[in-house]
């Protein structure tokens, strides 16, 4: 769990680690075709999902890994278009990503990381029931399958629980 403020270095603090372990993976692991997703980012907005798109594409220039971004204001199929042709790390605000597992467009069953970014702003403006969504679908792997990173510039009560549901003990 990470605790800064805006500006405060926490996109690199889970860019960098997350592409070193995926490019650290033999092919067979990385099969990424089809939906078959590593690492989820959410956000809880268009202007911050296309951020840390930027800065997981940035990071990953000249390696193999690769990176989309699925967000409402973009049509949903050119979002699954992209993402089926192969996606390791995919970024995106809470309602798409959300729609997306729902219906069975993107595979989570073999994601290693799950980062939440600003989750305090993910548990307002009602991004919490997405949320909630995305972590109680049958898919999604248990917690202690993958990393979970919660990341948030305030700390109220509701961070406290979520933290509590979502990271390892």
């Amino acid at each position: 769990m990470g605790h800064a403020e805006t500006g405060g270095g926490k996109t690199a603090a889970f860019v960098l680690p997350i592409l070193h372990y995926i490019m650290g993976l033999d092919a067979n692991s990385r099969e990424s075709k089809g939906g078959r997703i590593l690492a989820l980012v959410v956000a809880p907005t268009r202007e911050l999902a296309k951020q840390l798109f930027d800065s997981f594409r940035k990071h990953a220039f000249e390696t193999d890994v690769k990176c989309c971004v699925a967000y409402g204001e973009r049509p949903r199929w050119k979002n699954l278009e992209e993402i089926h042709k192969g996606c390791d790390v995919l970024v995106g605000t809470s309602g798409r990503l959300m729609d997306f597992i729902q219906k069975g467009d993107i595979n989570v069953s073999s994601l290693k990381f799950l980062v939440l970014d600003e989750a305090d702003m993910l548990l307002s403006d009602g991004h919490g029931g997405h949320l909630e969504s995305i972590l109680n679908d049958p898919k999604f792997p248990p917690i202690e399958k993958r990393q979970t990173l919660l990341f948030s510039a305030t700390f109220p009560p509701e961070i406290e629980t979520l933290a509590a549901k979502v990271l390892k003990k």
